[in-house]
């Protein structure tokens, strides 16, 4: 089968008819067409950027538009933005890009390492590291490229200040970003002693809780997991030793819309009987224990209520 109507019509690909060979030859073509758009799409975007296009469109930024058009998230979008304006430094990487010697995954890496390069590394000596990288980013996925780079940039710190990459809190990032529908994705890279640090603080909290009766505790680990680190943060504001920001002590605001508030009024006023008063429940969750409770009310977050 010739690739190239796998290309025009890719929807009318009937896969099950293509011998073996022809499947992977087809699959190999592919997927070279796909890191090759995907290098033209880091250019398209790159000369955007630079005329400005996007701002007459309405758009606030490149890479939103990127998101709005493509429905990627925007995350995704700003890596691509940023790797494209990065690669304007290293012509070697971008040609190489460009002609589909290596990925945009493998350019990502490349760019990464000069990004976070130790102090008082010579300026001649990046060409070397550059072509360095590109000879093996030719043979490597980008795991192996990635480890390949960390092992370079260690050879490159001072015999004084080296540092094993699980011990350098110089490389620790951490990204909080809001997603579609108001939740949030939380993404880190680091150091060993801060996971340990991190595991420690979770383990506790995230234990499975069978319930009073025995039952087993249904709760994946990942939502263990996660409801210990949202415990954890309580604490920690209810604690009160968070700092101040703005002279105002650590709080949320809730905002209700009038006619959830109405129709949440209307159902208590359906379920209280004559007999029965409405009750604040302030009972703690079962299996914790909220010692900052006995602080007073002045040292506590605050909730606010906006209608």
């Amino acid at each position: 089968m010739d690739p190239g109507v796998a290309f025009s019509d890719p929807c009318g690909v009937q896969v099950w008819r293509l011998s073996e060979p022809a499947l992977v030859a087809t699959a190999r073509a592919v997927c070279q067409r796909i890191t090759d758009l995907e290098a033209l799409r880091v250019r398209l975007v790159v000369d955007l950027q630079a005329r400005g296009t996007v701002k007459t469109l309405g758009a606030g930024s490149t890479a939103s538009w990127l998101s709005g058009v493509t429905r990627m998230a925007p995350g995704a979008a700003t890596l691509i933005v940023n790797l494209g304006t990065a690669l304007a430094e290293w012509p070697g990487t971008a040609a190489a890009v460009d002609s589909g010697a290596i990925s945009v995954a493998h350019a990502k890496v490349i760019v990464g390492f000069f990004t976070h390069l130790p102090d008082g590394v010579p300026p001649e000596a990046l060409p070397e590291c550059e072509t360095y990288l590109l000879q093996a980013a030719a043979t490597e996925n980008p795991v192996e490229l990635a480890r390949r780079a960390a092992a370079l940039r260690h050879l490159l710190e001072p015999a004084e200040h080296s540092l094993p990459d699980a011990e350098n809190t110089a490389l620790n990032e951490l990204f909080a970003a809001t997603t579609l529908g108001g939740r949030g994705m939380v993404k880190a890279d680091l150091d060993a002693e801060t996971m340990e640090m991190l595991h420690t603080a979770l383990s506790g909290l995230s234990q499975p809780k069978p319930a009073a009766d025995g039952t087993r505790d249904t709760r994946p680990a990942a939502l263990r997991r996660a409801e210990a680190f949202t415990e954890l943060l309580r604490r920690y504001l209810n604690s009160g030793h968070s700092p101040v920001e703005g002279y105002e002590r650590p709080h949320l605001s809730l905002l209700i819309r009038d006619e959830d508030l109405a129709a949440t009024g209307e159902d208590n006023e359906n379920d209280t009987t004559p007999d029965q008063a409405p009750t604040a429940n302030t009972t703690p969750h079962p299996g914790t224990d909220h010692p900052s409770n006995d602080r007073p009310a002045a040292d506590r977050p605050t909730l606010t209520a906006r209608r």
